[in-house]
């Protein structure tokens, strides 16, 4: 993945003419973008309020979770958005694209990411809408940082095999689809029996490349990735693991 130095300070700006026009408030809600930056896969997360102020990540899928945190509010046609991070990698950064119908499915080819003056092309897809709060991003009830911590507990599982671990965090039976059939395991002990048949290297590195900072939801639950994972919440109103495609 290209590497991305980022010093000093950050000032973004995201330019969102199509629904940011002056006097016109954005349906509040969640708004999803999937693209790249150059060569480089990310995702954009963004919460937009009744008052057109914004918070959310752009992530960057296959550097381990990496991603830029940010809040914003809308100044006439923009929003100017502000990192919340202290690493200094990321900051001084500008992004800004134009999107002048956000309930469109359409590719967006004129958004830039900028740092210490130089431009990189981002080409990026709106890919949906929720009409969440803020704080329940996922559809549980739970906050979107327990959600995200629980799956970033699954990927360490996963990469350091400890399958006994993960097995706690799975709600038995499940349904396990491994090479074009399903897998159906009633307890732990028959899931650790079969852990190597279903996370083979290849579903592992594709795992570790899904970020845990953007993760989308619906009424089955949440999905790592594009649906390689997921979760809900049990009887108990805990997190599980219910479904694992390979």
């Amino acid at each position: 993945m290209t590497k991305f130095t980022f010093f000093l300070y950050l000032a973004g700006m995201l330019d969102l003419s199509g629904f940011a026009r002056e006097g016109v408030v954005a349906e509040p809600g969640w708004y999803f973008y999937s693209g790249k930056i150059e060569m480089s896969p990310v995702t954009l997360s963004m919460y937009v309020d009744h008052k057109n102020i914004t918070k959310g990540n752009l992530c960057f899928v296959r550097n381990a979770d990496e991603h830029i945190a940010f809040t914003g509010k809308k100044v006439g046609d923009s929003f100017i958005l502000y990192t919340k991070t202290s690493n200094v990698r990321f900051k001084n950064t500008k992004l800004t694209f134009t999107h002048k119908n956000p309930h469109s499915n359409n590719t967006i080819k004129n958004a830039t990411i900028e740092n210490e003056g130089r431009s990189k092309l981002m080409e990026l897809t709106f890919d949906g809408f929720d009409p969440n709060s803020y704080k329940r991003k996922y559809q549980l009830d739970k906050s979107n940082e327990e959600v995200e911590l629980f799956f970033y507990n699954i990927k360490n599982s996963i990469n350091d095999d400890n399958k006994y671990e993960l097995a706690k965090l799975i709600e038995f039976p499940i349904s396990v689809h491994v090479k074009n059939r399903n897998m159906e395991m009633s307890n732990a002990q028959e899931f650790v029996r079969n852990y190597t048949a279903v996370f083979n290297p290849g579903f592992k590195r594709k795992i570790q490349q899904a970020c845990t900072c953007d993760l989308r939801a619906n009424a089955q639950g949440v999905m790592l990735g594009e649906g390689i994972i997921w979760v809900a919440e049990d009887r108990k109103g805990k997190l599980k693991i219910i479904a694992i495609n390979n």
